[in-house]
């Protein structure tokens, strides 16, 4: 459910188990927690979601293949043959789109058409560095656990550095994000590129009982504000269910704030300029709690 700070709204997709709403992409206000448009995309279940940073498209997965919606007149005006299980968009290529196929392979698209290099296999996990020439690909299943370091040009993916027995809390991750000269996964671990080794975690609380580890599930990174927020297992109270958000200073690691949550498994995305939205995509009923104030900035 990404951001798009030009438009100042929130674009989500819905599938056949969505409340109602089926093979859609929803515009949401933030502001007036208001689901505002629906936008048909056809027959098939959309999962991920990308946007371009200068707001202009949203590529979204949807079965066999990977659909452009124009959000200025919200119509699809692109569609891709490609089977994929994620995407992610090109800085300052709003034309230009990476997924990650089903064997594990990074593939690089202008348009319609791939670029002839594809990146290393079994690394599913993926992000752009400080730019649009470099990106980190890591591959958990590996023997060794192995980070990637990829040139991207015309051309596609090349490898350039190969650091392996990079360890990332393996059988939890679910993403990794760069930031700052770091690359962060959403278990709290931390990679540095330039010195090829894996940083000091963020130390998520543990009121769970005894015995029950905490992981992190889900992670969004505010440089401006120089925060990292986390979507955590802990469970207060001995819940049966349920999560916490933390709050972190992205340069000490040092915690900032602490709010808890009902329900477990969800994603986090900063939006505005002090806001947060936690959601729970899955099951009849999908919500998004909306939180803003000087608290996220604390």
């Amino acid at each position: 459910m990404p951001w798009n700070a030009t438009k100042q709204r929130f674009y989500a997709t819905a599938n056949s188990d969505t409340g109602g709403i089926a093979h859609s992409l929803l515009v949401i206000n933030p502001m007036t927690a208001s689901l505002e448009q629906v936008v048909s995309l056809g027959q098939n279940d959309p999962t991920s979601i990308a946007l371009t940073d200068n707001g202009q498209y949203a590529y979204i997965i949807s079965l066999q293949q990977v659909i452009r919606v124009d959000l200025g007149s919200l119509t699809i005006d692109e569609t891709v043959n490609v089977a994929a299980d994620a995407i992610k968009t090109v800085p300052g290529e709003p034309d230009s789109f990476v997924v990650e196929t089903p064997d594990q392979n990074l593939v690089i698209y202008d348009g319609t058409t791939p670029r002839p290099q594809s990146s290393v296999a079994a690394a599913p996990f993926f992000t752009f560095g400080a730019d649009a020439t470099t990106v980190y690909a890591y591959g958990p299943a590996l023997t060794p656990p192995t980070m990637y370091q990829l040139a991207v040009s015309s051309g596609g993916f090349t490898t350039t550095q190969t650091t392996p027995n990079v360890a990332l809390a393996d059988s939890y991750l679910l993403d990794i994000e760069y930031a700052g000269g770091l690359v962060y996964t959403t278990t709290g671990s931390v990679y540095n590129p330039s010195t090829q080794s894996v940083q000091p975690s963020f130390s998520f609380l543990n009121s769970n009982a005894a015995g029950t580890a905490v992981f992190g599930g889900a992670l969004a990174l505010d440089t401006s504000l120089n925060r990292a927020y986390f979507v955590t297992t802990d469970t207060p109270n001995q819940m049966v269910s349920g999560s916490t958000i933390e709050g972190f200073n992205l340069t000490t690691q040092a915690p900032t704030w602490v709010t808890r949550l009902p329900n477990g498994g969800g994603g986090i995305m900063r939006w505005g300029t002090n806001g947060l939205a936690y959601y729970l995509g899955n099951g009849v009923t999908p919500t998004i709690t909306f939180i803003t104030g000087s608290v996220v900035s604390r």
